[in-house]
C-alpha cells in the first residue's frame, strides 16, 4: 500500500489517501501487439529499453511488463 502522506503527497493529493500499488509480472515481446491495450508508459519504456542509450547504466528502465487483463 502507498500512502500518500508517506512521501509528502498529502498536501496536493486530496483523495485516496493512498492505493494498492501491487506488482506487475510477465513478459512483453517487442514490438508491442495491439491487442496488449499498453500504455504509454509501456510503449516508452520498451523504445528506451530496445535502442538503449542511456548514459548512466543505473538509469536503464526495467523491462515492461505484461499482465492479461
Amino acid at each position: 500500500y502507498v500512502d500518500f502522506s508517506d512521501i509528502g503527497w498529502e498536501d496536493w493529493v486530496i483523495a485516496p489517501e493512498g492505493y494498492d500499488a501491487n506488482y506487475c509480472e510477465g513478459r512483453c515481446s517487442f514490438p508491442l501487439h495491439a491487442e496488449l491495450n499498453a500504455t504509454n508508459h509501456a510503449l516508452v519504456q520498451t523504445l528506451v529499453k530496445v535502442v538503449g542509450d542511456v548514459a548512466d547504466e543505473t538509469e536503464v528502465p526495467p523491462k515492461p511488463c505484461c499482465v492479461p487483463t
